[in-house]
């Protein structure tokens, strides 16, 4: 497995942040794991605030380095997933992935996941990977009440944050070794399988008519049966 530098702070504003500017400022292509006790200003997809509370769970970002030739990024998010769905499983936790980049357990959240991809000073493409996982929390706060599940409550016991972080760190680390060499394809029946949206109702659209979740494609794009056949939706419209 490629060397991994770990870098760990009682609290950051955002892993996510600070690994983008290392990232930028970087003079080698080094994995670097970027890791807080707690965060000040932790965030999710869309920018949503991510529940941080210190001490309770993990909370890194993955800095990586891939090929030139990579044609999209956001394949890591879902490479990411099936990570952190192996990892918890040998804890056992039964997790389902909800696309494009939440990991859940008993139908509520337990894992969001977030990439950002850029180039830094040298002109060397890297992605950032933040990873939020609830580990020991047991007590949300009533926005998140009934939507937020943890390893500790899923378990009924308490985990060892230094060894789940070393398992992610290297499940990550291999996933996405196998995706900068061969592309997403071969990890795709992995990932239908544990999608939590198969055989939903996908809305209609500008034209369309409403279809159900079948899968994703190698490009990580949903795949919609329609009464003509499946086609592949772009993310996000």
């Amino acid at each position: 497995m490629t060397g991994l530098k770990i870098l760990h702070f009682d609290s950051l504003p955002s892993t996510q942040d600070h690994a983008v500017e290392l990232a930028g400022n970087a003079e080698e292509r080094e994995w670097t794991a970027v890791v807080a006790g707690a965060q000040t200003n932790g965030r999710g997809t869309g920018g949503n605030e991510w529940y941080s509370p210190p001490g309770q769970n993990l909370y890194f970002s993955l800095i990586a380095w891939p090929p030139e030739n990579m044609a999209d990024p956001a394949v890591l998010n879902h490479a990411a997933a099936l990570a952190v769905a192996e990892v918890l499983s040998g804890y056992g936790v039964a997790c389902k992935i909800k696309w494009p980049n939440d990991v859940l357990a008993g139908g509520k959240k337990i894992c969001g996941i977030l990439s950002t991809s850029g180039k830094n000073e040298r002109g060397d493409s890297f992605v950032v990977c933040g990873v939020g996982l609830n580990v020991d929390t047991e007590d949300f706060p009533p926005g998140l009440a009934g939507l937020a599940t943890s390893v500790k409550l899923a378990t009924a016991r308490s985990s060892d944050k230094e060894e789940l972080l070393e398992k992610l760190t290297a499940e990550l680390q291999r996933r996405f070794d196998l995706l900068f060499k061969n592309g997403f394809s071969a990890q795709v029946p992995e990932y239908v399988s544990r999608m939590a949206q198969i055989g939903d109702a996908y809305p209609p659209g500008p034209g369309k008519p409403g279809g159900t979740i079948a899968g994703i494609s190698e490009k990580g794009w949903l795949l919609v049966k329609y009464s003509g056949g499946v086609e592949a939706v772009k993310p996000y419209g």
